[in-house]
């Protein structure tokens, strides 16, 4: 999950901003493109902002599609906003959603019952993400 520096100091899994925004820019793009996915978003009128920090990324995704960086509006129906790091951890199945919320690792802005009706359609992240890291030579602890 992290690489470390000869002096002992822990780095980012992420070289860039723009390295954080291809990835998860990537698999957000092929989860939209799934109808399940799409389709449910649609018809809950749901929309998911994902605020990634250290490096910094924005991601909008609706029924229609994803939006990355600036151009992704402010406002979503449910916010994730977590570290880059924490999100890496997260989508490859190293933190699980409640461990990183009650730790304050992710934090969620938002109705409680539309995080419950979003969580099962983003179950393909975790299958999606850990194949996309690898293809951009990012390391995936346990595969």
């Amino acid at each position: 999950m992290f690489r470390w520096f000869d002096r002992g100091l822990l780095l980012s899994t992420f070289d860039s901003a723009e390295s954080a925004t291809s990835l998860f820019g990537s698999v957000f793009s092929a989860l939209a493109e799934d109808k399940v996915f799409s389709d449910a978003l649609r018809r809950s009128g749901t929309t998911l902002g994902f605020v990634h920090t250290n490096p910094e990324c924005r991601f909008f995704i609706s029924g229609d599609g994803v939006v990355t960086g600036g151009e992704a509006p402010e406002y979503a129906t449910l916010t994730f906003t977590m570290s880059s790091d924490t999100a890496h951890a997260l989508w490859s199945g190293q933190l699980s959603f409640p461990a990183g919320i009650t730790g304050g690792k992710i934090r969620i802005l938002g109705k409680v019952s539309k995080v419950l009706e979003v969580m099962p359609v983003l179950a393909p992240v975790f299958s999606l993400y850990p194949k996309a890291a690898a293809e951009a030579g990012i390391q995936v602890p346990g595969n």
